[in-house]
This record gives C-alpha cells, structure tokens and sequence, in this order.
C-alpha cells in the first residue's frame, strides 16, 4: 500500500473519530461531502437512516455499524485494516464500555493501530 495513502487515511479516521464530539446533528449541514454530512448526521444522533444517503459502500457499511448494526457489517469493507477499526469502532459506539480496542490489534499500520487504540480506550 502506498504510505501516502495510509497517512490519508488514518487522518480522515481522525477527522471522522472527531465528528460525534464536536458535532451536534444540526452542524453536519456545513460538511460540503454528502457522504461526510450523512455520516455526521447518523452518528450524531440521526441514526442508521441517515447511512443510506452515503453512496461510498465502505464508509456507508461503517456507518451502520456504528449506528447499531453490529461489527457484522464491517466485514463488507475489503480493507483489513479499515474492516479492523471499524470492527473496534462499532464496538466502542455499541456498548456502555470502553471496548473494542482488542480489535485493533489486527491493524498492520502501525500508525492507524495507535489511532484505533486511542480512539477506542
């Protein structure tokens, strides 16, 4: 894989990990990407209704696994280490505890493992 495109990748994990914190539902209208806006307002409060404005079918499977669908729908991301984190974020989002970490471990990106980890703990 291209280093490039890790990097990018584990920045726009970061901005989306970001989003449910700093976001409520109505300041989702500013994200220009109607994919990201549908995200923003699912996560946000919206629900797993809103996951199926997103036409990217990886970010819209993630999405639905951290609106309740379960870790079960990670696995139509063909990324390892994308289905990986979002293994790990659907269980942080679908429980009371902080787990979901374990997951993480089955990240090879080094970079991306330690964002999974921060994010989920």
């Amino acid at each position: 894989m291209n280093i490039n495109f890790l990097r990018t990748l584990v920045c726009l994990l970061g901005l989306l990990a970001a989003i449910p914190s700093l976001a409520r539902q109505g300041d989702c209208g500013f994200i220009q990407n109607p994919d990201r806006q549908a995200y923003c307002r699912a996560i946000s409060g919206g629900g797993s209704s809103h996951c199926g404005f997103i036409r990217d079918g990886e970010m819209q499977a993630r999405c639905r696994a951290e609106t309740g669908g379960g870790s079960s729908q990670c696995g139509f991301i063909r990324d390892q280490d994308m289905q990986a984190a979002c293994r790990a974020s659907a269980e942080r989002a679908n429980t009371a505890s902080s787990g979901g970490s374990g997951q993480c471990g089955f990240i090879r990106d080094q970079d991306m493992q330690a964002a999974c980890r921060a994010k989920t703990r």
